[in-house]
């Protein structure tokens, strides 16, 4: 398959990790993107990057132990959100549920999220143990950039680069990824398997730039190394979690 056919086999299984705020109308809610995550199990196992969640908790005043294992204490406004595809109103709002349990790896930047088992979720294709990945391989990205609003037309960004460095911890891409792209899925361009979860990439200071009316802004321009959390690592979380362990 060519990376268009792969998109449309991916983009069903992409998650934004929102928080709800109120609106400008009482009966109207805003959710806000804190980050991406992708489903990696029908059943409602979702992956994202520990940070982008932990901070939220931090926001909340819940504290966080990596010791105690899974937990049950969820922030209300913290949502996963499916956006699916628009339809003839021009909303796309697929799925919208609360999870139940989040587990956090205490070595690497991941999360796992479950969700109620209402439905039978779009989940991401994940490896066989015989496929290969090289460094200089195209590779894709998808998720949310720059933790915008969700609107009706608010959906997954695809971005595509190479693998620039492997090693069994990480993964470096040459890939420009922007901020709210964190738990986000790197995958394969034409097989769309699961290769790894984006969790921290570089960003240059920018000051003085120069717009209308001779105003001024600084600003923070990403450049295109990405650090990925290779799948061997997620791996452990599916098994625990088709065991009933996570």
């Amino acid at each position: 398959m060519g990376l268009i056919e792969t998109w449309r086999l991916v983009k069903p299984t992409i998650v934004g990790i929102v928080r709800q705020t109120a609106s400008e109308r009482p009966e109207e809610y805003k959710l806000v993107a804190l980050g991406t995550g992708v489903c990696v199990h029908e059943k409602g196992l979702i992956v994202t990057a520990k940070h982008t969640i932990v901070n939220h908790y931090l926001r909340n005043n819940l504290s966080v132990d990596m010791d105690k294992g899974p937990t049950d204490e969820i922030p209300e406004d913290l949502f996963c959100v499916f956006t699916g595809e628009p339809d003839h109103s021009g909303f796309g709002l697929a799925l919208q549920a609360r999870p139940i349990k989040i587990t956090f790896a205490r070595e690497r930047d991941l999360a796992f999220c479950i969700l109620p088992p209402v439905t039978r979720y779009h989940a991401i294709k994940l490896p066989h143990y015989k496929t290969p990945i090289f460094e200089g391989q195209d590779i894709a990205a998808a998720g949310f950039p720059l933790r915008s609003v969700f609107y009706s037309s608010m959906y997954p960004n695809l971005f595509r680069g190479i693998i620039s460095m492997l090693d069994p911890h990480d993964i470096i891409c040459d890939i420009n990824l922007h901020r709210g792209n964190s738990g986000g899925p790197l995958f394969h361009c034409e097989t769309g398997e699961l290769l790894g979860i984006a969790y921290e990439y570089r960003e240059t200071k920018v000051e003085g730039v120069l717009v209308d009316e001779g105003k001024k802004i600084n600003f923070l321009a990403p450049t295109n190394i990405v650090h990925a959390v290779p799948y061997n690592h997620i791996k452990l979380g599916v098994e625990f979690f088709e065991k009933g362990q996570l």
